[in-house]
């Protein structure tokens, strides 16, 4: 039970970093100079699911780190452990979908997937609650 927590909270932290670098998304990717080529509508909408990422990465994170004994003996929480390991490797996926795929990241989504993956594994039916 302790190493599937450790490994939630690892998986929260990778969370936590994602939304991070989200926020870098507009430095990083050019945003001003790049999404100016689009129109408003598509540069409104990309920036708006950026946004969204951002909250919902730093909202789930916080779940993870803070309560993953709580996600790990009901159902819901579960099912929330099992959308990440689906969420990444849908991600994992499109590494290799479009272009420019790095093979590092593969290797850090496939990480990634194991920190929600192998705590569905481990437990079944449990009242313990962290």
């Amino acid at each position: 039970m302790k190493t599937s927590i450790l490994l939630l909270r690892l998986g929260g932290v990778v969370n936590l970093l994602i939304g991070i670098l989200h926020i870098g998304f507009w430095g990083l990717f050019d945003w001003p100079e790049e999404l100016a080529k689009l129109s408003v509508d598509n540069s409104n909408i990309v920036q708006m699911l950026n946004l969204f990422s951002i909250v919902f990465f730093f909202y789930t994170a916080f779940i993870l780190i803070f309560m993953p004994g709580k996600l790990l003996i009901n159902t819901a929480g579960r099912i929330f452990i099992g959308m990440f390991a689906v969420l990444y490797l849908a991600r994992l996926a499109m590494e290799f979908y479009f272009p420019n795929g790095s093979i590092g990241f593969a290797i850090f989504m496939v990480v990634t997937i194991s920190f929600f993956v192998l705590p569905l594994s481990k437990t079944k039916n449990l009242s313990y609650a962290n």
